[in-house]
C-alpha cells in the first residue's frame, strides 16, 4: 500500500513539473472548459454537475473532476465543489446498490465486500476518512462495501467529505495553476499531495493495518 502510494506521488510530481516546463503541451484547459460551458448555455453547470457525478458514482476518478473544477473556477472552490459532487456520487452509488443490485455485488465480490465491511462496521466515519486519505484503493468498491453493509450514510457521508478533501485540493490547484498559469498554485499542490499522503499513512500505521492484518488472519463466514 505505502509502495503503491510512492509511486502515485511521484507520478503526480512528475506531471506537475512536466506541466510547468512546458515539456507535454500548452493546452489552456480554463480556456477550453469555459467554451464547452459556452456553448452549453443556461444549462452548462447542471449538466457539468450531473455529469461529474454520475462519473464518480460509476468509478471515474474524482481527481479528473477536481482538475476540472479547478480550472473553471479556482484552486479552493474548485476543491470543496468537487469535493461535494464526489461525495453525492458516492450517495447515489450506495443508495442504487442498496435498493437495485445488493445480491449480485454480493456474490461478484463476497470476500473483499466482508473484508471492507468488517474494517468499518465500527467507528465507521473515521475508517471511510482514512481509507479516503489514501492515494490508492477503489473507491467504488468502498461505495459497493458501504451499501451492502448497510453501514449508516451520515457517517460514511461525512467521513468520504473529509478524506476526499486533501486530495481534491491537491488536484484542484493543479487545475487553477495549469490554467492560470500560476506558479505559486503549482508548487503548492505539491505540497498538499505531501502532507496528505502523510496523514493517510500515519492513520494507515496507527490503526488501520492492524486491522487489516487481523481480519487477513480470520475466516469469512459462508454466505448462503
Amino acid at each position: 500500500m505505502l509502495l503503491k502510494s510512492f509511486v502515485f506521488g511521484i507520478a503526480t510530481i512528475s506531471i506537475i513539473a512536466l506541466l510547468q516546463l512546458g515539456m507535454i503541451g500548452n493546452v489552456d484547459l480554463h480556456e477550453k472548459l469555459l467554451i464547452l460551458q459556452a456553448k452549453a448555455g443556461i444549462w452548462g453547470w447542471p449538466i457539468f454537475c450531473v455529469v461529474c457525478v454520475v462519473f464518480t458514482s460509476i468509478g471515474g476518478a474524482r481527481q479528473i473532476v477536481a482538475l476540472a473544477c479547478g480550472a473553471l473556477i479556482g484552486g479552493v472552490s474548485g476543491a470543496f465543489i468537487s469535493t461535494l459532487l464526489t461525495t453525492i456520487g458516492a450517495l447515489l452509488t450506495i443508495l442504487f446498490i442498496r435498493f437495485f443490485g445488493g445480491d449480485w455485488f454480493i456474490k461478484k465480490y463476497q470476500r473483499k465486500i466482508w473484508f471492507l465491511s468488517e474494517l468499518l462496521k465500527s467507528h465507521t466515519w473515521a475508517w471511510i476518512c482514512a481509507i479516503r486519505l489514501l492515494p490508492v484503493g477503489s473507491n467504488l468498491l468502498t461505495n459497493i462495501a458501504a451499501a451492502v453493509s448497510f453501514l449508516p450514510l451520515p457517517s460514511v457521508l461525512f467521513g468520504s467529505f473529509v478524506g476526499y478533501l486533501p486530495q481534491m485540493f491537491l488536484f484542484s490547484f493543479i487545475g487553477a495553476g495549469v490554467a492560470q498559469e500560476d506558479t505559486t498554485k503549482l508548487w503548492l499542490s505539491i505540497v498538499l499531495f505531501i502532507v496528505s499522503s502523510l496523514m493517510g499513512s500515519y492513520l494507515y500505521k496507527h490503526g488501520v493495518k492492524d486491522k487489516i492484518i487481523a481480519l487477513k488472519q480470520q475466516d469469512m463466514p459462508n454466505v448462503q
